[in-house]
C-alpha cells in the first residue's frame, strides 16, 4: 500500500493525453461539431464519443434525443440521414457509429492521442474497442 502522497508514474500516453486536455480550444461557435446521442445512461454506443470527446476536451455541443418516443426518427434524421444515434456533424463531416466517430474525431484532431502511435498498440486498442 502506498503512503500519502505517493504516485505511481504517468505512462507517456497519459502524459499526453493530461498536456493535450490543458490546451485551449477556441473554436467559433458556428463551427462546433454536435453529437447527437440517446440516453448516455441507456445507450452505451452514444457514451464512447461522448467520453471521447469529453475526455480529450475537445468543444462540440451535446444534443439528447430521447429514444423510442414518437417523432424520435424525424429528430436523429436533422442530423444524420442514417436515423441512427450516435451520430456527429462537423461541418459537411458526418459519421455514425461510435468507432466511426471516434475515428473521424482522431482525424480531425491529429494532435490528441486518441489512439496510440504504434501499430500494434493501435490494432490492439481498436479491437479491444470494438
Amino acid at each position: 500500500m502506498a503512503g500519502p502522497g505517493f504516485r505511481l508514474p504517468a505512462c507517456r500516453t497519459c502524459q499526453a493525453r493530461q498536456l493535450y486536455r490543458r490546451r485551449v480550444h477556441a473554436v467559433p461557435v458556428s463551427e462546433i461539431p454536435t453529437l447527437a446521442i440517446g440516453n448516455k445512461m441507456y445507450s452505451s454506443w452514444s457514451m464512447r464519443p461522448w467520453l471521447v470527446l469529453k475526455h480529450f476536451g475537445l468543444p462540440f455541443q451535446e444534443v439528447e434525443i430521447l429514444l423510442r418516443r414518437p417523432g424520435t426518427q424525424e429528430l436523429v434524421a436533422k442530423y444524420i440521414p442514417s436515423g441512427l444515434v450516435p451520430a456527429f456533424v462537423s461541418g459537411d463531416i458526418s459519421a455514425w457509429e461510435s468507432l466511426a466517430i471516434i475515428q473521424t474525431v482522431s482525424e480531425l484532431h491529429p494532435d490528441a492521442p486518441i489512439w496510440p502511435k504504434d501499430p500494434a498498440a493501435r490494432a490492439l486498442a481498436r479491437s479491444v474497442a470494438a
